[in-house]
């Protein structure tokens, strides 16, 4: 209850003050009325949870916008502009019906559109894959579609968006027939909407699977790394993730994530921005004491990000001389940023709304442009100087012509031709 009581409370503060900004005399006064509605404002954006957008309203529109504005106002000085109509008379009566159709038209859309009962349409599902098994290149079909081809070891494809449903992945050596050859991977795989899924090629001597894992964004007030281990050696059993930083084997907080079994469920933490950091992969003991067993592989210069899911990956990989040689992958994907974050911010302002907020930025260039061509006309107008009206005084014959005709006395002539004489009685 007190949350909607201090909303009505700034709504109807940031309402009057919009209205004084508008019939205010002075522009001082207007361009103050205007500070206190940007305040109101950014109290609006922290009660939405968007404290960047809050501070970015108070630093640039109510400070340095404004300050500009001010400048202007002061530099003109249409804060002395007298009171009364101007050379643009026809002005407000256009702004007056050009705001009246917007709000007419508006007001039309929004009643007829029914927005608020209009759902957003389901995102498709979306598909990659990640060839981490001892394999050459590979093809990757779903319900015998070719969706990925050529793909080599190591390689992470970009996501390819599908409907709906549920498919058979095959994998297929690269450029072979699916109709002559029988594939190397087998799967199914179900998709809804709104999924977004990597399909990691695991295995090696004859023994390969497909693993399916969950791309899911992190929460959104987390500002976490989420770190994720798969096991992709099958010979090798289940493996622990190890920081050698710990000295002893027998503490837990050695063990990052035990008992990672192949091609399973993998298991995942949550890390603070941190880096870097050398893990160790070693066989899965269960508590037991002795000397600590060589490591498989070492995941060196490790480096967590907020805001990104980390996949560590140990593959193995069959040399060109028939050795075999394990491998630890690492792959790093950005996730869902927390609303009003800076980074939140700017992947949706330079992605979708890049030429809208090119055009409202030339459209207050414009406005700002018109506004000192206006206000420089009519303060020229107002301050223009009015032509004295100078009278040549009549001297010479002139003045002797003009008093003859008008029969003045002699004195009164030689008065007039000699000014500096005092006359005589």
């Amino acid at each position: 209850m007190a949350e909607v009581i201090v909303f009505l409370i700034v709504g109807c503060i940031a309402i009057v003050s919009a209205a004084l900004m508008l019939i205010s005399q002075n522009a001082v006064h207007s361009a103050l009325f205007l500070v206190l509605n940007f305040a109101c404002v950014a109290f609006f954006f922290l009660t939405l949870g968007a404290p960047f957008i809050a501070l970015v309203q108070i630093a640039v529109y109510a400070g340095a916008i404004m300050v500009l504005f001010l400048f202007v106002i002061m530099l003109l000085g249409a804060e002395r502009m007298a009171p009364g109509p101007g050379p643009y008379r026809w002005l407000p009566r256009a702004a007056i019906a050009l705001g009246l159709i917007f709000l007419i038209t508006a007001g039309g859309a929004l009643a007829s559109g029914q927005i608020n009962l209009q759902a957003a349409p389901p995102a498709m599902p979306q598909v990659r894959v990640l060839h981490a098994a001892d394999a050459p290149p590979v093809d990757v079909y779903l319900n015998n579609q070719l969706i990925f081809d050529g793909v080599n070891f190591r390689d992470l494809t970009g996501y390819s968006s599908l409907p709906a449903g549920e498919y058979g992945v095959t994998v297929f050596p690269a450029g072979a027939d699916p109709a002559a050859e029988a594939p190397a991977i087998l799967g199914d795989l179900i998709l809804a909407d709104g999924d977004s899924t990597t399909l990691v090629a695991l295995g090696g001597s004859g023994l390969y699977q497909i693993t399916r894992l969950e791309d899911k964004p992190l929460p959104a007030a987390d500002e976490q790394a989420r770190v994720t281990l798969l096991n992709g050696l099958p010979e090798a059993g289940p493996v622990d993730l190890v920081d050698p930083g710990v000295p002893s084997l027998a503490d837990d907080s050695r063990v990052m994530i035990a008992n990672a079994r192949f091609g399973e469920q993998v298991e995942t933490l949550l890390l603070r921005e941190s880096g870097p950091l050398t893990w160790e992969i070693l066989p899965h003991t269960e508590g037991e004491a002795g000397t600590p067993a060589a490591p498989i592989a070492t995941f060196r210069d490790l480096e967590f990000k907020r805001y990104t899911n980390n996949l560590l990956i140990v593959a193995a990989q069959t040399l060109a001389n028939g050795q075999t040689r394990t491998v630890p992958l690492v792959i790093t994907v950005p996730t869902q940023m927390p609303y009003g974050s800076p980074q939140q911010i700017g992947q949706v302002l330079f992605t979708q709304y890049l030429l809208p907020f090119q055009l409202v930025a030339v459209l207050l260039l414009v406005a700002m442009i018109g506004a000192i061509t206006l206000t420089q006309r009519e303060l020229a107008h107002e301050r223009r100087p009015r032509r004295p009206i100078v009278r040549r005084p009549l001297v010479g014959p002139q003045a002797a012509s003009a008093l003859a005709a008008n029969a003045p006395e002699e004195r009164d002539v030689e008065a007039l031709l000699e000014p500096d004489k005092p006359a005589s009685d």
